[in-house]
């Protein structure tokens, strides 16, 4: 049985230039930034892609988190107040128009309240 004896020169040429992407470089700050971007290529699997296709990948996550954010921003606050008007519906039993007839409305029920114990 032949045993066969691997060299650096047999070695493929990939294999040569991974080595300088995927080496920690020395100084303190950069080494912080390539952790971050070894931590960042290697959860979402994009160190097994090209340079074009993590160009493409990042590029759509970006506009995708960019359209999640502004219609969170747009949209969330006319929501809450929906759900505020319907909580207040819910829980007082008719639509108040502000945050301030609500607040009034809860006044007068706590007077109420305070009167006919006072009267008892």
């Amino acid at each position: 049985m032949a045993t066969t004896k691997r060299n650096d020169d047999s070695a493929p040429i990939f294999a040569k230039d991974l080595g300088l992407v995927y080496k920690p470089p020395s100084s303190s700050s950069r080494r912080f930034i390539w952790h971050c971007r070894m931590l960042f290529e290697s959860t979402f699997a994009l160190s097994m892609l090209e340079g074009w296709e993590k160009i493409l990948v990042v590029t759509l996550m970006s506009v995708f988190w960019g359209l999640v954010i502004t219609g969170i921003y747009r949209y969330l606050p006319y929501h809450l107040e929906f759900l505020y008007r319907r909580a207040v519906y819910y829980l007082l039993g008719t639509e108040q128009a502000s945050a301030h007839d609500v607040g009034a409305t809860v006044l007068s029920i706590k007077a109420s309240r305070h009167i006919f114990t006072a009267e008892l």
